[in-house]
């Protein structure tokens, strides 16, 4: 690659990154803002966010948003889809929540070798309560 054109890449990455944090950003401030109509632009800006530019963070608030229920209907087996989509893209708390979902088989059957696996990449990154519940489904095997 020729020394003129990586300031140009540099640019257009930057751009790139920025626009997608401005989109992540609105979709904050939808979700956040109490005002009940904005809540289908919340979860669709979110779902870009995942979908476009990869972002756990916004995974993660879609887990949450369909777990709780609080601006879509409560929904455990899209929660789980987007927990573990967050989880596949490096998000520690996703990753213990995905754990947690497989282990207690509330939005799918119950399968402990996928909760386990969650719970140990979670552990893993440090997360103490993930690596206590590998041991304990270690001591259920």
């Amino acid at each position: 690659m020729n020394s003129n054109m990586k300031p140009l890449l540099l640019l257009l990455l930057a751009l790139t990154l920025h626009a997608a944090d401005e989109k992540y950003l609105l979709a904050l401030k939808a979700y956040y803002d109490n005002n009940r109509s904005n809540d289908a632009q919340a979860i669709s800006l979110l779902s870009e966010a995942v979908t476009k530019h990869h972002n756990p963070d916004a995974a993660f608030l879609l887990g949450v948003a369909y777990g709780e229920g609080n601006i879509v209907p409560k929904d455990l087996k899209k929660a789980l889809y987007w927990y573990e989509s967050a989880a596949k893209l490096g998000d520690k708390d996703a990753m213990l929540a995905t754990g947690w979902l497989y282990y207690k088989g509330e939005a799918t059957k119950q399968d402990l070798e996928r909760a386990k696996m969650w719970f140990q990449k979670a552990a893993e990154l440090g997360d103490q309560d993930a690596a206590e519940m590998v041991g304990f489904i270690e001591g259920m095997e």
